[in-house]
């Protein structure tokens, strides 16, 4: 088994991405099958005192290029719904990116959900028109990737920092 160090999980012998994070698992030598890789230094160290492997009791998301533009959520009983509300059809999100262009920055109005689990945080796409990226690796609909302190989120084009509260 092959340890991802940015996510901690194991997976199977031979596998180049982390199937939890979808991080490389292999060294810049494309002969090795182990991740040297460093750990994800954090975009300002001051910003967070939670390490990218703790459960954080909240998290913030930060809209780019939007600097007091952020969502905190603590940690909630049930998943986080990210996306567009439509008054129209009476559809409301728990975290509603209307306000940041979102529609034409091609975010679904349920776009992505963010949870809390035994894992730590995850996200997973809804099947969304325009797709998730998570530090700009794709994300499958309905499968859940662990998000860790510094990731970035993109919705369509809309992108998201996270940071980990403790």
């Amino acid at each position: 088994m092959i340890e991802c160090l940015y996510c901690g999980k194991l997976n199977m012998d031979g596998a180049l991405i982390c199937e939890w994070c979808g991080e490389p698992l292999v060294d810049i030598d494309p002969g090795t099958t182990h991740n040297t890789r460093p750990e994800r230094a954090p975009l300002n160290p001051y910003e967070s005192k939670v390490t990218a492997f703790e459960a954080p009791s909240a998290v913030v998301l930060q809209v780019r290029n939007a600097e007091d533009a952020y969502f905190t959520i603590e940690m909630p009983d049930a998943p986080v719904t990210l996306g567009r509300s439509d008054l129209r059809t009476g559809l409301f999100v728990d975290i509603d990116l209307t306000p940041f262009d979102a529609t034409k920055l091609g975010v679904s109005r349920r776009h992505a959900v963010l949870d809390w689990d035994e894992d730590g945080v995850t996200i997973q796409d809804l099947g969304s028109a325009n797709g998730t990226l998570l530090n700009g690796h794709h994300l499958e609909p309905d499968f859940r990737r662990i998000v860790c302190d510094g990731d970035e989120i993109m919705l369509g084009k809309l992108a998201l920092r996270v940071r980990f509260v403790a």
